[in-house]
């Protein structure tokens, strides 16, 4: 479980001095005016789409890759999802459970989900309660390798009361339980799986091959070079409309973008903001512009010295200065991020950022008050005989990170810390311990990637609580603060809405204090489309903007001058 806010702000932001609006729901730059609305979706026609990052599998209860759940919300159903506004819709669900319609249960504790019953899987089989229940079982087996069991600890019993009713008993009322449970876990086919469990689960064939319910179902997947859907007919939502979906991968950002003007490819997710004008100017282009949930962040690793010590970590999370990040890097289209909060959560808390802005000078008094000094006079600094050096690692072949990194380097070495940097490969750097995973094998120093800030803050458990050690959960910085872990606990369960509130925040401020993570820029989605694509609906939440890929469909080019936007 592990969800993700759309922002509600309004923003004025600079894209190489060209002031752009941005008003919390995404909105489209593209050539030429609007004009009258276009006919019903038209069947038909391939998509092509470029992807940086190739898959490591195509099952999100095992990878946290970004692109994994970005196919896998293509091919597979969930008992409901989120929309580009940050709503729950029904997915596999009839409804989304509330006390109205008899969901949710006087007590809290029993939520009882009603599933279509027109829901077929990819080999024509139908979607049951079975299939609900095999997949939480999945989830729980500790040696299956789920990324996070987080959001499931508080469930006693799932029971499959007949095929088409599945109800979860919880040890106690969960306030986020509905907002978390099987919207970024995808429901698997028990009849393909059921005989596989632990490691068994884990290595199955079926995490590059799937069987879904989804619209679109995989017809190959060529290494290296490309992975092809095709349209599912029997999909029991809407659509689809297109016959394929072809995603290309391209690490390169500018082939990308190279790959977009020449109409290789029909647009991609993430485009990078120096990009920004370039590509709004290209011909049949529509640039997609969305205030994001997503923020880059550093993780330290609290088990390993010296960053076990809270005094080292609080000196570098004032060494590094956000502001200069945001300008730097992103020209300022990206956001400094003080805080795991977009600012129109009314979870944010204002006090974190004073806690932090940029104070080199306090960092140094830390870390001469930890033992860490310049005894030789060269500059940086030593305890022990020992030089104060660390290793940042990164994913390879994303330049805005790069440059990040190098910036950091820079931040850090004028309070006396030398920084290497270690590129590695994606698959490598998010893959499970159990396969050489650099964050979940605490490989690492400093480790600098992204989050999704979730709607609900309950999945910060995961993420700060000594309760979720990998590979329990997603506490990769091994952090553990009994104040931290108490405040979480009774935060997840707490149902009056004024002391969840409250209860965040004062965990928010002892985590901005102990510094295991320390957030860096919120990122502005800027997702190029061609034109002729109608249905698109940018979300920045973790669902992603693959979410509705079955309300997509390609106007034909020779009614696309006469059309609105999409």
């Amino acid at each position: 479980m592990n969800r993700a806010r759309t922002l509600g702000m309004l923003a004025l932001v600079g894209i190489g001095g060209v002031a752009l609006l941005t008003i919390g729901l995404p909105v489209a730059l593209t050539r030429g005016a609007a004009a009258p609305a276009p006919a019903a979706p038209r069947p038909g026609g391939v998509l092509v789409l470029g992807m940086p990052q190739e898959p490591d599998l195509l099952n999100p209860i095992l990878s946290r890759m970004r692109s994994s759940n970005y196919v896998a919300q293509m091919i597979f159903s969930y008992l409901a999802r989120t929309d580009e506004t940050g709503r729950l819709v029904p997915d596999l669900a009839e409804a989304i459970p509330d006390r109205s319609n008899g969901g949710i249960a006087p007590d809290g504790r029993t939520i009882t989900y009603r599933l279509r019953r027109d829901a077929r899987w990819h080999d024509g089989a139908p979607v049951t309660s079975a299939d609900v229940k095999f997949t939480y079982d999945r989830i729980i087996d500790p040696e299956a390798g789920a990324a996070t069991r987080h959001g499931w600890q508080e469930v006693q019993a799932v029971e499959a009361a007949d095929p088409w009713t599945v109800v979860f008993r919880l040890a106690a009322p969960r306030a986020a339980f509905i907002a978390d449970a099987f919207v970024d876990e995808p429901v698997l086919p028990e009849h393909l799986l059921r005989d596989l469990s632990g490691a068994t689960f884990r290595a199955a064939p079926f995490h590059r091959r799937p069987v879904g319910s989804g619209p679109f179902q995989l017809e190959s997947w060529e290494s290296g070079s490309r992975l092809v859907l095709r349209a599912n007919p029997a999909h029991h939502g809407d659509g689809p409309y297109l016959d394929r979906i072809v995603i290309r991968f391209v690490p390169d950002p500018a082939a990308l973008e190279a790959q977009l003007a020449t109409g290789e490819i029909h647009g991609f997710d993430g485009a990078e903001p120096t990009a920004a004008l370039r590509i709004a100017s290209l011909p049949g282009v529509t640039l997609h512009r969305t205030a994001g949930a997503v923020f880059e962040h550093l993780d330290l690793n609290c088990a390993r010295p010296p960053l076990d010590d809270a005094r080292v970590r609080r000196a570098l999370a004032l060494a590094i200065d956000r502001r200069q990040i945001a300008r730097a890097v992103y020209d300022g289209v990206w956001t400094p991020a003080f805080a795991d909060e977009p600012v129109a959560s009314r979870f944010y808390d204002p006090e974190l950022e004073r806690l932090g802005a940029a104070d080199p000078a306090e960092g140094e008094r830390l870390l001469d008050k930890a033992g860490w000094r310049d005894a030789d006079g060269d500059g940086m600094r030593e305890r022990g005989g020992r030089r104060f050096e660390l290793v940042l690692t990164t994913t390879a072949g994303r330049p805005d990170r790069e440059r990040t990194a190098l910036l950091i380097r820079d931040q850090l070495k004028a309070i006396g810390v030398a920084l290497a940097i270690r590129p590695v490969d994606p698959t490598l750097f998010f893959s499970s311990a159990a396969d050489g995973g650099i964050l979940q094998g605490g490989d690492f120093d400093l480790a600098l990637f992204a989050w999704t800030a979730p709607p609900d803050p309950s999945v910060k458990e995961a993420i700060y609580s000594g309760d979720f050690l990998p590979p329990k959960g997603q506490n990769v910085t091994r952090f553990q603060d009994a104040d931290v872990t108490g405040l979480l606990r009774r935060a997840g369960a707490e149902l009056d809405a004024s002391e969840r509130q409250e209860l965040y925040r004062r965990a928010g401020r002892r985590v901005a204090e102990l510094a295991p993570s320390i957030p860096l820029v919120w990122r502005t989605q800027l997702d190029p489309m061609t034109a002729q694509l109608r249905g698109f609906r940018p979300n920045p939440t973790s669902s992603g903007n693959s979410w509705n890929a079955g309300s997509w469909w390609l106007l034909p080019s020779a009614e696309l001058a006469s059309s609105s936007l999409p």
